[in-house]
């Protein structure tokens, strides 16, 4: 619990900082890559009924996309 709480703030404190200049267009740029492979790990557990899988790269796409934000 203490582990998952400190790596949000991390997570949280790197996009605060990073708003400004190339890091952040990079950091964008890789979210954003992130966000389609999950899209299509999601689509290809659902197609494979793999329900367990696809709520995993469901829940992962949404915290991607959350960041994207």
């Amino acid at each position: 619990f203490y582990n998952s709480i400190m790596s949000s703030y991390t997570t949280n404190a790197n996009v605060v900082i990073s708003v400004n200049g190339k890091q952040a267009q990079k950091m964008l740029a890789a979210l954003e890559k992130d966000a389609k492979r999950l899209e299509k790990q999601v689509a290809a557990a659902a197609a494979a009924g793999d329900k367990v899988s696809m709520k995993k790269y469901q829940r992962e796409l949404n915290q991607t996309l959350k960041m994207i934000e």
